[in-house]
């Protein structure tokens, strides 16, 4: 089977992303309580600038939109910087984030606090649960499904390959899932490093994600880094169960292109994240009890070969030879012959500075998997014969965002605009291998 799909779409202006969240408070005077006016405040996610604002005369400012993941808030006043480190950004929510800070020394000082998530957020109107890439690599399993059903009114019946979830009673494929904006069609896998958060929708669903009968898992990658870093992974159980469970991973992030001010300090124009994994195992969905027979090797092409005899008196009919099999002809196994998975994940993506209020942001990411498909009726006296599942999916995007600050007193304080492209194509098929 094979699909080929495309899709365009331009969003309205002053109309939200699907994956955007949205900052705003209030700035005040640390002794006085007194707002601050005209004061800057900057969004900055891996050392880059995202967004930022300037503070009314009541103090009030609102920068729209952030993509979802974690932020430095940067706040500036007559000569003065404080600077919150981990504020969370979630997708279809606004954060409110007041801040108090000295105005009243001389000095020019430098403050860095860590941000404090509060007990309950403000304009909260939907129910699920959101999940950044700390929490995502404390859990014992790479599983997204899995992550996703901690989350109540989520079910997953199993975590084996390619088992779906269901939301608050629904089906599992009444469940939509979304990356960066863009929906799943096809297989769905995504490096774990390339995930910045994972939120789950289980109610309260934004009108912008359409009717749903379900659920809505949005997925958040994350954003190249000011500075170049990377990372490997290597996970296996090769010497330690008949499984065979081997991953390698890696991951780097940095720009491409800085530009360098007068006063020395760097601004990157372009940056880039790569992220793939590769994923092998022999049996992927292991047996209840451990024990899966079969016959032996010799036997089997010895009934391959003369697979009839006579029966009877006067030997007038044949029967299959293998109604006649012995204990010692059959051997055990403590996995699944022929139930192996093969799979590479990746995640690539380009953020390009345009100018002060333009990014643009260009995806590309994919998987190719090729898994065995055992079964029951095979593992006796067909197991040299196998199905084999193949199926790559890709999908790319290109999204230009502009964003236009207007009067810090107008009601109309600021606007953006959103133009997006996103590809998806889903090649799958089905082959008869042997295993001889």
């Amino acid at each position: 089977m094979r699909t080929l799909i495309a899709v365009l779409g331009v969003l309205a202006l002053l109309w939200a992303q699907q994956d955007a969240g949205k900052l705003r408070g209030v700035v005040r005077d640390k002794v006085t309580r007194e707002p601050l006016d005209y004061a800057t405040v900057k969004a900055l996610q891996n050392g880059i600038v995202k967004g930022g604002a300037y503070t009314n005369e009541k103090g009030e400012y609102s920068i729209a939109p952030l993509s979802p993941g974690t932020y430095d808030v940067q706040v500036s006043y007559a000569g003065k910087t404080l600077t919150i480190t981990g504020v969370v950004i979630t997708a279809n929510r606004t954060i409110v984030l007041d801040i108090n800070m000295e105005s009243s020394t001389e000095l020019k000082t430098v403050e860095i606090v860590d941000y404090k998530v509060p007990l309950f957020e403000k304009d909260e109107t939907v129910t699920g649960k959101t999940l950044a890439l700390e929490d995502i690599q404390k859990m014992g399993t790479r599983n997204i499904n899995a992550f996703l059903a901690t989350t109540a009114g989520v079910y997953q019946a199993d975590d084996k390959f390619g088992a779906g979830i269901s939301v608050r009673g629904a089906r599992g494929d009444a469940t939509q899932y979304f990356i960066d904006g863009v929906r799943v069609i096809g297989s769905f896998a995504m490096p774990q490093r390339a995930i910045s958060q994972l939120s789950v929708y289980t109610g309260g669903i934004p009108a912008e994600f359409g009717d749903l009968m379900g659920g809505v898992i949005q997925i958040t990658t994350g954003a190249p880094s000011s500075q170049t870093v990377f990372g490997g992974e290597i996970q296996s159980s090769q010497l330690t169960d008949p499984y065979k469970f081997n991953l390698f991973a890696f991951n780097i992030s940095g720009p491409i292109w800085n530009r360098s001010a007068d006063d020395g300090s760097k601004t990157t124009i372009i940056g880039y994240s790569v992220t793939s994994e590769y994923q092998t195992e022999r049996d992927y969905d292991p047996p209840y009890k451990g024990t899966i027979y079969r016959v032996k090797p010799e036997v089997l092409q010895d009934l391959q070969e003369t697979p009839l005899q006579p029966f009877g008196s006067g030997r007038v009919f044949f029967v299959n030879r293998a109604n006649f099999l012995r204990p010692d002809q059959i051997e055990s196994f403590p996995y699944k012959q022929g139930n192996r998975l093969r799979q590479f994940r990746f995640n690539n993506r380009i953020d390009i500075r345009l100018a002060e209020n333009a990014f643009l942001k260009i995806g590309f990411s994919g998987e190719l998997s090729r898994r065995q498909l055992w079964g029951t009726s095979r593992s006796l006296l067909a197991w040299d014969r196998v199905a084999e599942r193949h199926a790559n999916t890709w999908r790319g995007f290109v999204r230009l965002q502009q964003t236009f600050l207007g009067d810090t007193n107008s009601l109309l304080r600021s606007f953006f605009y959103t133009i997006q492209f996103d590809y998806t194509r889903f090649d799958g098929k089905r082959l008869i291998l042997s295993l001889a």
